[in-house]
């Protein structure tokens, strides 16, 4: 069964992470899983039940934001889409690298040669022609008005994801318990293609052609011959 819980990437998109609300909406959802703990006990099934908590990134705090679209109509570039993804944007159309060099709060301007090693894939239609990152505080808007960089309006503390990897903010929940866990297990460097791989093993068959592996560690149960 999959259960989703939005309450707490809604509350911190508005509130950021570490406040009063994101708090608030993590104690609910802390209840939530409870009681699904509590029914799964209650009906004597927890000798064969795994539950599974994840999400599938973490939340930074921005103060200022910057705008690469208000850029590139300073300099009078033309037909170059911004898609902002909170700490990174992603530019579609041909557009010239060293325009963003020196930009208060990019902290990497990140040309197709290196999307590989990111992770990315090649430029193409779901995938830019340059990526932007964002430093510490900052995050990107597709707004094509208003200042390159400025602060954001006042009282506003949104949480963004879409930070590069790299940033320890960005780091999912991962929490397992139950049939076919090793007690008192703790792994490190989990990725989320490894996910369904392990959930596969916990159900007693391998699943191939997947790029994830079962997570090493985890497990007591033996993979299926």
């Amino acid at each position: 069964m999959l259960f989703h819980l939005l309450t707490t990437d809604s509350v911190q998109h508005v509130y950021g992470p570490r406040t009063l609300a994101s708090s608030a909406a993590l104690a609910l959802a802390d209840r939530q899983v409870a009681r699904l703990v509590d029914e799964v006990r209650s009906s004597g099934a927890a000798s064969r039940t795994t539950i599974l908590i994840v999400s599938d990134h973490g939340f930074a705090t921005a103060k200022r934001q910057i705008r690469p679209a208000a850029l590139l109509k300073e300099r009078g570039i033309r037909n170059v889409i911004v898609v902002p993804e909170g700490g990174t944007a992603m530019l579609y159309g041909d557009v010239p690298t060293g325009v963003f060099e020196g930009v208060e709060g990019i902290s990497r301007v990140i040309p197709p040669g290196e999307f590989a090693a990111l992770g990315y894939p090649a430029p193409g239609p779901r995938m830019g022609n340059l990526v932007l990152a964002a430093a510490e505080g900052y995050a990107f808007s597709g707004s094509a008005e208003g200042p390159v960089v400025g602060p954001l309006p006042a009282g506003a503390n949104p949480g963004n994801h879409g930070y590069l990897n790299s940033n320890p903010d960005m780091r999912p929940i991962f929490i397992a318990w139950g049939a076919g866990i090793e007690p008192g297990a703790r792994v490190e460097g989990i990725r989320t293609i490894d996910l369904a791989p392990t959930i596969a093993r916990l159900l007693g068959f391998e699943m191939t052609g997947s790029d994830g592996k079962p997570i090493a560690g985890l497990s007591r149960r033996p993979a299926a011959r």
